[in-house]
């Protein structure tokens, strides 16, 4: 079960009764676990942050991440969650149009904005973007207030060779774009 993870990724849905109340469950069962922590994304899915005109809404990024202030922070300054996962995959455009189609990829510097407004709440909880070397390296931005950039090779998008990927990512590392590195592999297509 859950105890056999490291590191496990929790979504914002199940930190919330159907009723919308908080629900720190998940966030209990994995500190009984004693050696497991938790990267939680507390904005939800992408689409209940894309703007009325598509692309990456701020505003409603603060509103669904502000509901865990004061809720989360035990769990943070007793070290269970480890980092806040903030933008998932700013590079796949098709995640950020409205449903007429309008819209397109948020850009590097605002992606980079959500994780100053993380700071805000929880000024020493690490940001995580999960993103691919394209997208760092077509973007150009050096980025600021994310900690890590999160590249997620995902099989059923990326039919390339592994090694290429990484090859990638760590040549815009070396360029100095962002401060760290994580990795994960999406073996199976979505979630």
């Amino acid at each position: 079960g859950l105890c056999e993870y490291p590191i496990i990724a929790v979504q914002a849905r199940y930190l919330r009764t159907r009723q919308g109340r908080f629900d720190p469950t998940i966030l209990d069962a994995a500190e009984r676990c004693g050696d497991t922590q938790v990267i939680v994304n507390l904005a939800g899915q992408t689409k209940q942050i894309v703007g009325t005109q598509g692309g990456l809404d701020l505003d409603r990024f603060r509103k669904r991440i502000a509901f865990y202030k004061g809720k989360i922070d035990p769990y943070v300054e007793r070290g269970l969650i480890l980092a806040h996962a903030t933008i998932d995959e700013p590079h796949d455009c098709h995640d950020w149009v409205t449903a007429d189609g309008q819209g397109t990829c948020p850009p590097a510097d605002q992606v980079d904005q959500a994780s100053a407004i993380s700071k805000e709440y929880w000024p020493n909880l690490p940001t995580i973007v999960n993103t691919i070397g394209s997208y760092i390296r077509r973007q150009g931005y050096t980025w600021v207030h994310t900690d890590i950039i999160n590249f997620q090779f995902a099989y059923h998008k990326y039919r390339g060779n592994p090694q290429a990927f990484v090859d990638d990512a760590m040549a815009q590392r070396r360029q100095g774009k962002f401060k760290r590195v994580a990795w994960s592999v999406q073996a199976n297509s979505g979630g």
